[in-house]
């Protein structure tokens, strides 16, 4: 027998009841029943479905809870990109998938960007708001119709970094990808 997953948004935290998860879109995960998804991340670049870097390929596997926004603006960088936050104010939007994570998977990331062992100054991991988006009536999106945003990790550019490289327009790092390679 399965148990479906028990989440509390308020406190951040996802704590697993058993060994079949769903995402807010309804879909099933299936992970160990000692796993525990105490954090949530923002993907906008490679680690993004299908990407080059898919976080989805990582142990333990992140639960996908659906598409978002950042206020920023989105740089090339070649291979990858790098956003640059922005001020509240700001309508300048970056667009990306959340996850919730555990902590072993937070350091792999860590390692990925290069902010553990050792910054390398390319990145910087903060936390961020983002506004939850994407298909109509699931629960994850509701929460932005409510005005209701998630704190999330982010591995965020070095504003030193970005100096003289593009912006990607629209700031979808996919569509941009995907664009390019058609050209």
């Amino acid at each position: 027998m399965h148990a479906v997953l028990a989440a509390s948004h308020e406190a951040g935290a996802v704590a697993v009841a058993g060994l079949c998860l769903r995402n807010f879109m309804g879909e099933a995960t299936v992970q160990d029943a000692s796993t525990v998804f105490d954090r949530y991340v923002f993907v906008y670049g490679t680690l993004r479905r299908g990407e080059l870097r898919d976080i989805n390929r990582l142990t333990p596997s992140p639960v996908w809870l659906g598409d978002a926004t950042v206020k920023g603006v989105l740089y090339d960088f070649g291979a990858y990109p790098g956003v640059v936050l922005g001020a509240p104010e700001s309508t300048a939007l970056v667009w990306g998938e959340v996850y919730a994570i555990t902590a072993a998977l937070e350091q792999q990331l860590d390692a990925i960007e290069e902010v553990w062992p050792e910054e390398t100054a390319e990145y910087i991991k903060c936390r961020v708001q983002v506004a939850p988006g994407g298909s109509a009536g699931d629960e994850f999106s509701a929460r932005s119709q409510a005005g209701q945003h998630v704190d999330c990790l982010i591995y965020a550019g070095a504003a030193s970094r970005v100096l003289g490289r593009p912006v990607i327009e629209g700031g979808d790092w996919v569509a941009f990808r995907s664009a390019r390679s058609e050209e």
